[in-house]
């Protein structure tokens, strides 16, 4: 079916059947390219276009229900040159890295350039030269070298965009287009949907962790045992004063394909240790922060978690016959890449059984601060990565497939799943800036799980927490 619609104000012709999405046409045949591939259902707004004083999105719309209606894109917000305030605010405050995702090779004709700038992520020129647009320099190095093509002969363009995890960090995406490229001798962009890359994708190290310990008479750790069998060695050691210890690392073949994880295997390796120290604070009557501190000679590591026990109201262990109340708080803390960090949680358990963290606080010693903003931007998101990995996040299976490979089926934290979250930085202005990165979120998991057991006296040792959202008493 073919006809035509009024797009950004200019009568153009839209062809497409029902299974041409609006979203298509725009970018590949009439080259709009602001209004982008995302999601693929309806959830991220990447692809939000106006039909008439309504905004929809156009992955969802099929092309031919446009025809004889208006449509706007971001590219008609403009009036005579000048930007629609939208606009002109987010190029000001945020940038336009985020709007101008790739360039088209400089050294193409203008022909070239218009197509490549539509379609390519990789294009190999009649001489064998490779241009690749990837979000990872090792990913066009790694597409290089599949295709044996001579370093000299390469260019590997990075963006200025976000991160490339996930899909994009994986060299096969990449080849694909590499191969095609060469086949038909034209510029080919190969994109995973949404679907494509969850099902295709590479998951997070399972790990089973083995930890024993043991006291003497006066309540002093005397000796640790650690095994981590398959996740890593990220935050394996113990920042613990102990005087016998054996620490470990056994690798494993995962039957399944397994990438790294937000702070590698340090969450998993966190998670464990600190859960232990709870647990055999708590089996000896002792209060866990003090139990911590008087095992901890590091000054900045205690600092952070005292601190965070001071902002989390603690004040006392949940003594064994208040447990059960529903009302509980816990601790956790840990080192890695230079810094430190302790996290405190508080949580509501009710009568069902339904878990409600009500308030997180990242207590974090990275050095010397040098962009206070941007550090605690990256400490709050840690800290709501880690919830729902602490949580909820997992991968099902049905018949031997992945069943929940969507952002609307996949659980990750919603606006209502979030609890205050307060950070507080310490700035060390005698020491070097450290890794702010990935080490906020090591402790979050163990700090609700160790809370979700002063509240219900139920000790839970494997992540996610609570898939469902409900905690069993005991």
């Amino acid at each position: 079916m073919r006809g035509s619609a009024l797009v950004n104000g200019e009568t153009r012709e839209i062809s497409g059947d029902d299974e041409i999405s609006l979203l298509e046409v725009l970018r590949e045949d009439l080259g709009l390219l602001g209004t982008k591939f995302a999601c693929g259902e309806d959830t991220c707004g990447a692809c939000t276009v106006m039909i008439g004083r309504e905004a929809v999105p156009a992955c969802q719309v099929p092309a031919q229900s446009v025809i004889g209606r208006q449509v706007t894109t971001v590219e008609g917000l403009a009036e005579d040159g000048i930007l629609h305030p939208v606009q002109q605010a987010f190029l000001e405050h945020l940038g336009e890295g985020l709007v101008v995702a790739v360039e088209a090779p400089r050294d193409a004709a203008p022909e070239e350039r218009r197509s490549a700038a539509r379609t390519a992520w990789l294009h190999v020129g009649p001489s064998g030269k490779v241009t690749a647009f990837t979000g990872k320099v090792e990913l066009g190095q790694g597409t290089r070298t599949g295709l044996g093509v001579d370093e000299r002969r390469a260019r590997i363009v990075v963006p200025d965009f976000g991160g490339g995890f996930g899909g994009r960090q994986r060299l096969s995406i990449s080849l694909e287009a590499a191969r095609l490229a060469r086949a038909v001798g034209r510029p080919v962009k190969v994109q995973w949907n949404r679907w494509e890359e969850l099902m295709a994708n590479h998951f997070r190290p399972a790990a089973v962790i083995d930890v024993e310990s043991a006291v003497d008479a006066t309540g002093v750790l005397s000796a640790w045992s650690f095994t981590n069998i398959n996740s890593g060695t990220a935050g394996i050691a113990t920042p613990y004063r102990v005087p016998n210890r054996h620490i470990s690392y056994v690798p494993a073949a995962s039957p399944l394909p397994q990438g790294p994880y937000r702070a590698l295997a340090a969450t998993a390796n966190h998670f464990a240790r600190e859960s232990h120290m709870d647990e055999v604070a708590h089996r000896l009557g002792l209060d866990p922060l003090k139990w911590r501190l008087a095992h901890i000679d590091d000054d900045r590591l205690a600092h952070v978690l005292r601190v965070a026990a001071e902002r989390i109201g603690w004040s006392s262990s949940t003594p064994p016959e208040a447990r059960g109340s529903g009302l509980g708080v816990g601790l956790a803390c840990g080192t890695e890449k230079g810094s430190r960090v302790a996290t405190a949680a508080a949580v509501v358990v009710d009568a069902a059984g339904s878990l409600h963290v009500t308030k997180l606080v990242s207590v974090f010693d990275a050095g010397r601060i040098v962009s206070p903003g941007n550090l605690a931007n990256q400490v709050e998101g840690a800290a709501l990565t880690g919830l729902g990995g602490a949580l909820f996040e997992a991968v099902e299976y049905l018949a031997g497939r992945i069943d929940n490979a969507s952002f609307s089926t996949y659980w990750l934290p919603r606006l209502s799943d979030l609890p205050k979250i307060e950070v507080v930085l310490v700035d060390r202005r005698e020491l070097e800036p450290a890794g702010g990165g990935e080490t906020p979120i090591v402790a979050v998991a163990a700090a609700i799980a160790n809370a979700i057991f002063a509240a219900t006296g139920v000790r839970l040792r494997s992540l996610p927490l609570r898939p469902d959202g409900i905690v069993v008493r005991s």
